[in-house]
């Protein structure tokens, strides 16, 4: 029932402002991460170092997440949004959760999941420990 709903909202983001089109993939990826197992814990959790889309948990990892979604990735794809600025106001604000609920015996990382919208059906991709990637261009 809730697929069918977002699927009628998929129709009209055509016409619709990029604000629209964030909120719809950041809804759509909390149901695919929702499929795979994983607890919704927070969602656009906002402090004084930035914003963090989606928080979530599956066993004793907890994954911050940034979620991408563009209606063309004909000149670029939406993780390559993701520069080492941005990278770093999520690690700033993932430390912060960190400090302020004590997840001591967790272990963390920092995820991407790209929804793109090309074609009539969008299509997700979660991309695992992006943190650790970009670390390697240093």
């Amino acid at each position: 029932m809730l697929w069918r709903r977002c699927l009628f909202i998929l129709r009209k983001l055509i016409k619709v402002n990029d604000k629209d089109l964030g909120r719809f993939g950041e809804k759509l990826s909390s149901l695919y991460l929702i499929a795979k197992g994983y607890k919704i814990r927070e969602r656009n959790y906002w402090t004084n170092t930035g914003e963090i889309d989606i928080i979530c948990q599956k066993r004793k990892m907890i994954v911050f997440v940034e979620v991408k979604t563009r209606k063309n990735t004909k000149y670029i794809s939406p993780k390559e949004n993701i520069d080492f600025r941005k990278l770093g106001k999520i690690r700033k604000t993932a430390q912060t959760y960190i400090d302020r609920l004590c997840h001591i015996d967790y272990d963390y990382r920092i995820d991407c999941i790209e929804v793109c919208m090309d074609k009539a059906l969008p299509r997700i991709r979660h991309l695992k420990a992006i943190g650790y990637q970009i670390d390697d261009y240093k």
